[in-house]
């Protein structure tokens, strides 16, 4: 479980699963040299959580970052179905993202 902020109120989201499409694990390892282990570590991290917000039409946003002081990475996923995470897009974060992340997660 994990603190999602939605138009600025917070709210918990629940993963149980992931839900992986065959070209999207395939263009995020191709783009972005991001593999689906990376992305589920960060998102189910409880140190630090991902910051996570809602962008449109049941889409969010998180920046996270895996485990074991890994991989900072921007995520675009889905909720198809309830605790179903479905990963849209992956990559690792920029500089400056790195930088907001930090900073709305205190360190």
């Amino acid at each position: 479980m994990y603190i999602a902020y939605t138009m600025g109120v917070a709210v918990n989201l629940r993963i149980d699963d992931f839900e992986w499409l065959d070209w999207v694990v395939v263009k995020n390892w191709a783009k972005h040299g991001v593999e689906p282990e990376a992305v589920e570590s960060a998102l189910l991290n409880t140190d630090p959580e991902p910051y996570v917000m809602r962008i449109e039409d049941g889409k969010y946003r998180a920046w996270a970052q895996a485990e074991g002081d890994g991989d900072y990475l921007f995520v675009v996923f889905s909720m198809p179905q309830r605790c179903v995470v479905r990963i849209i897009s992956a990559r690792p974060m920029s500089d400056r993202e790195k930088s907001k992340y930090r900073r709305s997660i205190g360190k």
